[in-house]
């Protein structure tokens, strides 16, 4: 049995999409690693710490972004998020040193687990309510959101 979507799609596109450059820029220290290495001088246990580094700040946000979602609604937490992001990559892309590139691979790191965190709730609120047809829509939201992040 086919299931009707009685609200709009765009909705789950604009924050499934909100999750494509999470996963995208997270993995560009290894992609530029062969760049680092030689352009850079920067060695390995450099660039894992890259890795390493902007998974420090997951712990700290995911008590402050359950605050922030509390006090300004998943809407706006996407945004500044999204902002947060933004700027760690900029300061990470235009670095003129790597504890410059760490500033910036933290700062993106503050709003990486935060952003997926809250992309849920809005699906969650979205497409949930208590119903089996809530759930197999809850369900193709996630699959879409989890494919077109790891696609970035």
């Amino acid at each position: 049995e086919e299931v009707q979507y009685k609200r709009p799609i765009w909705p789950l596109a604009l924050v499934v999409h909100a999750c494509f450059p999470v996963y995208f820029c997270f993995e560009t220290a290894g992609a530029l690693a062969p760049y680092l290495e030689g352009q850079r001088g920067f060695t390995d246990e450099q660039i894992g710490l890259l890795y390493a580094v902007s998974s420090i700040p997951v712990f700290v946000c995911v008590l402050i972004a359950a605050w922030l979602k509390g006090k300004i609604g998943p809407s706006w937490c996407i945004v500044v998020y999204s902002i947060t992001i933004s700027l760690g990559n900029l300061l990470v892309a235009f670095a003129p040193n790597f504890p410059v590139m760490m500033i910036g691979m933290a700062i993106f790191g503050a709003g990486c687990s935060p952003i997926l965190g809250v992309m849920n709730v809005i699906m969650s609120l979205w497409f949930g309510n208590k119903s089996k047809e809530s759930a197999k829509k809850l369900s193709y939201a996630y699959g879409i959101s989890s494919g077109w992040g790891r696609f970035g």
